[in-house]
């Protein structure tokens, strides 16, 4: 109908609406993703850390609406691919083994990245592909669609470095409206005020240029666009990473 301005607006009253019923501080998130990446700095990957050595895991992430979907749907049209979904596992995995490490849980957030860097990343890749174990069918591949994996990055390399990792990125005004418009059932707080939502975008994109860095030829970067572009090209690109 073209009835743009008003549309925006009856967006943005619901928005407001979902916002105030939430208790949230965006910089809260923003020191964490930057704690994240000062904890796994450039040092920790280049000792000789020693993973479970499971190629199963196929890990697409990064933020919400940005064509996960579509890249998923892709790979898991190889027969020997199966779909599992946006699981829990890694983040109830890593949780886990923080419990096994201390005798007194981390009091914050950023106390617990901190602990994380101590962990045995051999024993948390097979409680991982132990509790996935079930996805995994013909000694196949499975994906495990979690968008914000993307903050344990580091430690999903570390743990498994067999597994692939691929980042699907999308043009940054159209992430934020996409994930703007759209009413989660739960997380992404951060979405339902454009201010909050941009400064999550900026703390997010930061945080995966440094995993780039970090760990260099390890991410295969998707674009939804370059996708929509030329299907089987990317296709392809996909398989054969």
């Amino acid at each position: 109908l073209k009835q743009y301005q008003q549309s925006f607006e009856y967006l943005q009253q619901g928005a407001n609406a979902r916002r105030k019923n939430i208790k949230y501080d965006v910089n809260n998130d923003i020191a964490t993703l930057d704690k994240i990446a000062g904890v796994f700095d450039e040092t920790l990957f280049n000792e000789k850390v020693a993973g479970d050595q499971d190629d199963h895991a196929i890990f697409i992430l990064g933020l919400p609406r940005t064509g996960s979907t579509l890249v998923e749907r892709i790979i898991s049209s190889h027969s020997r691919v199966n779909s599992a979904g946006e699981l829990n596992d890694f983040a109830l995995q890593m949780m886990n083994q923080v419990k096994g490490l201390a005798t007194t849980p981390p009091k914050s957030k950023l106390a617990l990245i901190e602990c994380t860097k101590n962990l045995d990343f051999k024993a948390l890749g097979e409680a991982y592909s132990h509790s996935t174990h079930e996805h995994v069918i013909n000694n196949g591949k499975f994906i495990d669609k979690l968008p914000l994996n993307s903050l344990y990055v580091g430690l999903i390399h570390l743990a498994l470095p067999n597994a692939k990792i691929i980042h699907v990125q999308r043009n940054p005004l159209d992430t934020i409206y996409s994930m703007y418009k759209q009413l989660f059932t739960n997380g992404y707080p951060f979405s339902y005020d454009l201010t909050e939502l941009t400064k999550y975008y900026i703390a997010h994109h930061k945080l995966m240029k440094h995993w780039y860095s970090v760990m260099p030829d390890v991410i295969h970067q998707v674009s939804y666009e370059d996708v929509l572009a030329d299907v089987t090209g990317e296709a392809q690109k996909l398989m054969a990473y």
